[in-house]
């Protein structure tokens, strides 16, 4: 019996070899500082679970425990699009434009799924969060990369960005605030992304995960507000 060939394209998580160490780590004594992985460093507040589950899933269970529709509970969908409006220069989101995954690496696989054919180029730049690459070899398509240059303050070049678009390129992945580096791109960096994409007719996939971990509020500029910004 053999597994398939293209079980192959996902090596396995680096981000979770790392921590499977950890966990190994910390299971035999050692103090671990723990840099290594997106988890938040405060547990749910004590009045949030308790509102949960006495005020809610003791009381409803079978409401709390049953499916839910596929793209997830209308009032979590309105919370995000309303909190999205409220962060992203007054962009209004409709929540009918909302879908909710179980996590980061459903949503880019399923985003990717829903774009991605054989031969199609990927723009990332490097380095990038790791879950893209796999993805993106896994359903055939190719990876061009853009190197981020720390003299740029971990931004890519402009003409650097310039030169490797193509009509064969499907999707630009943008990671702003970005990870693994933390950089913020400039509103210049996203507008010249914003105007490739349309010049080229390309995805823009704008993961901004770790927006609201980033504080100088008035030197971020939202995509929405670029967005506006570029149009004729």
């Amino acid at each position: 019996m053999r597994i398939s060939a293209r079980s192959n394209a996902f090596p396995g998580s680096a981000i979770r070899g790392v921590n499977e160490e950890v966990v190994g780590l910390e299971g035999s004594g050692v103090r671990v500082f723990g840099f290594h992985i997106g988890q938040p460093g405060l547990p749910p507040s004590r009045e949030l679970l308790l509102e949960f589950t006495k005020g809610g899933l003791l009381e409803k269970p079978f409401e709390y425990s049953m499916y839910t529709p596929s793209s997830g509970i209308e009032e979590l969908r309105e919370a995000i699009a309303e909190d999205y409006t409220k962060y992203s220069g007054g962009v209004k989101v409709s929540s009918a434009n909302v879908s909710v995954t179980a996590g980061s690496a459903e949503a880019i696989l399923a985003a990717f799924m829903a774009i991605i054919d054989e031969g199609d180029e990927v723009v990332l730049f490097d380095p990038t969060y790791l879950m893209y690459e796999p993805v993106i070899n896994y359903l055939g398509g190719r990876v061009v990369r853009v190197r981020a240059r720390e003299e740029l303050g971990w931004e890519p070049g402009e003409e650097d960005v310039k030169a490797v678009m193509s009509r064969r390129v499907k999707a630009i992945i943008v990671v702003n605030p970005d990870n693994p580096t933390g950089r913020v791109l400039s509103e210049s960096m996203i507008k010249l992304l914003v105007d490739l994409a349309r010049d080229y007719d390309a995805f823009l996939i704008y993961d901004e995960a770790y927006r609201h971990l980033y504080y100088e509020a008035l030197t971020h500029t939202p995509l929405g507000m670029v967005l506006r910004m570029s149009l004729p």
